[in-house]
């Protein structure tokens, strides 16, 4: 029986409004296991991401990647998962927030989604690995 991937994860609180102190965590660069875990919250409660659409922003000395849900993201209540993709990270520091993207009052289903929030910013940092990789 095969064994299952192997998956560094990380879970952080992020609210719209403020800065929530968050544990350091690293990745390393090449790395396709990586998955963050985001409790999206408004003033400390816990936001309903139904029925919205969410993109995280990534910014890196690679420059600006977005990843949504039809590239590694993806929600279910207040929770957003990121299967973090190698090109939304590289060694240095790395700048993430969300865009959470919604739909005005009176709009019908089929129309685009035309509100946005911008969740505060996290980090995290990328290290160069000790020898290039190659996929075995």
């Amino acid at each position: 029986m095969a064994a299952g991937p192997v998956l560094k994860q990380f879970s952080l609180d992020l609210d719209l409004k403020a800065v929530t102190p968050s544990r350091p965590f690293e990745v390393v660069d090449g790395d396709t296991g990586n998955v963050i875990v985001l409790n999206i919250k408004d003033g400390g409660t816990a936001l309903d991401l139904t029925g919205r659409q969410v993109k995280a922003v990534f910014a890196s000395s690679k420059g600006v990647n977005v990843q949504d849900e039809l590239s590694g993201v993806s929600k279910s209540g207040g929770t957003v998962t990121i299967e973090l993709a190698p090109e939304s990270f590289a060694p240095g520091m790395v700048e993430c927030e969300i865009e959470i993207w919604s739909a005005s009052i009176g709009l019908t289903i089929g129309h685009s989604y035309d509100m946005l929030a911008t969740t505060a910013r996290f980090n995290f940092t990328c290290r160069s690995a000790i020898r290039e990789r190659q996929r075995i």
